[in-house]
């Protein structure tokens, strides 16, 4: 994908919707080297994304650049997150809020 697709899904996302994600990943969501690992494996981050992530001052910054990053990555990005989170039992509701950010990002490509 280029970059000019990358600024459509910035741009034309539900914001309250992905705002209302990075804020429950904050809760919930502990961002480590191992699951970040697993997104690296996955081919949902690169190697230096994971670094970048790994170098935020706190948990909502980490949060919030992941979210940054995965949502430049279009939706197809955001299922194979939600995929990752399905396997652990107390992140399976974040999956579903995730679907939901990836369908109204397809809507919106349409």
């Amino acid at each position: 994908m280029d970059d000019s697709g990358s600024d459509y899904y910035l741009k034309n996302s539900n914001e309250h919707v992905i705002n209302k994600t990075i804020n429950t990943f904050v809760d919930e969501l502990d961002i480590n080297n191992e699951f970040l690992k697993k997104l690296v494996d996955c081919k949902i981050l690169s190697m230096e994304s994971h670094e970048n992530i790994m170098c935020r001052p706190n948990r909502k910054a980490k949060v919030a650049q992941l979210m940054k990053l995965i949502k430049s990555r279009g939706p197809g990005a955001l299922v194979s997150l939600a995929q990752i989170l399905d396997q652990e039992e107390k992140t399976r509701h974040l999956a579903e809020i995730i679907r939901y950010v990836s369908i109204e990002e397809i809507k919106n490509d349409t």
